[in-house]
């Protein structure tokens, strides 16, 4: 059994079938973080719209359309945190049906703009600099609800800018199911290799 090409998978075709589902789930996933994308910056904008009537953003404006951009942030890190997995589950339990899947580019930053979820978080964050620049108050000299709310959107981006490092910087998967793997072989090689008796559940 631990000799199966597609091990764990009985056969080509149970391995097939199982990387052809996994893969719908990340093309699924992918489609609906760009969605969510899109509609953030359609209600953004058109909020924008509607509070530049008077030509001018407050600091309470500025903190309700950088709040807004929170949710998409928080969906694209975590979809890109289960496409990691799965992809890096692809790349050693399917790596027979689909050898390609553990190539990479060598180039950081090219596997940086080549994923969605990163480029939308920082799509994300350049727009909170830019409505958190039009707002700054001109006097500090005393603490008013102008500058608090100012602060407050400033928090706000950097939380932006941690969700950003955060997606770029996910854990390394493949080596968690690397290791699985190996002791999964390891168990039914023991298994096959000892006496003609059931295996113990400890060896399951």
């Amino acid at each position: 059994m631990a000799s199966n090409k597609y091990f764990p998978y009985l056969c080509q075709e149970d391995a097939i079938q199982e990387y052809n589902t996994l893969r719908g789930e990340i093309v699924e996933s992918q489609k609906q973080r760009v969605v969510l994308f899109r509609y953030s910056l359609g209600f953004i904008g058109v909020l924008l719209g509607f509070f530049f009537q008077d030509e001018i953003l407050d600091s309470t404006e500025v903190l309700f359309l950088v709040a807004f951009s929170i949710p998409c942030a928080l969906f694209s890190y975590s979809t890109r945190c289960r496409e990691r997995r799965i992809s890096s589950y692809i790349a050693v339990y399917l790596k027979n049906v689909s050898p390609w899947s553990r190539v990479s580019s060598p180039n950081t930053w090219l596997k940086f703009f080549q994923r969605s979820s990163t480029s939308i978080v920082l799509t994300l964050v350049l727009l909170d600099v830019c409505l958190i620049g039009t707002s700054i108050p001109k006097k500090w000299d005393t603490i008013e609800s102008v500058n608090i709310f100012w602060l407050a959107s400033t928090f706000v981006c950097f939380f932006m800018i941690v969700i950003l490092i955060a997606t770029t910087n996910l854990p390394n998967y493949r080596k968690v199911f690397e290791d699985a793997l190996r002791r999964e072989r390891d168990t039914i090689s023991e298994c096959e290799e000892g006496p003609a008796e059931p295996c113990s559940e400890g060896k399951k």
